[in-house]
């Protein structure tokens, strides 16, 4: 095949800064929060390296308000793990995190 003298030879854009599985940890977190987002459940922190107790994966940390439902989230998400218990402002929570969208999404429940 000839190439005539100035065409574009379209490539694959390289990555010069990130490696392909970082690359692929952003695209999974964007992901998660984009479909957070589309069920109105707000996203308040992420990291590709975790939040602790979850540091095994990306996580995407949600604002738990008791007057909405997660139902849709949770209907997604895969099974719910449950932290310990902890003083937060003068009341009792609990971190729950459970795996989405290959990322875990954790937030707090008051008890």
């Amino acid at each position: 095949m000839r190439r005539h003298a100035g065409a574009r030879v379209e490539r694959e854009p390289s990555l010069h800064v990130l490696n392909a599985a970082t690359a692929a940890r952003i695209a999974r977190v964007n992901e998660a929060m984009r479909a957070l987002r589309n069920m109105e459940i707000r996203v308040i922190q992420h990291s590709l390296a975790g939040i602790p107790p979850v540091t095994c994966a990306p996580v995407v940390r949600i604002e738990r308000d008791p007057t909405r439902s997660i139902a849709p989230l949770l209907d997604k998400a895969g099974a719910r793990t449950f932290g310990p218990e902890f003083d937060r402002d003068g009341r009792t929570v609990r971190v729950v995190s459970a795996p989405f969208m290959a990322v875990y999404v954790m937030w707090e429940e008051a008890l």
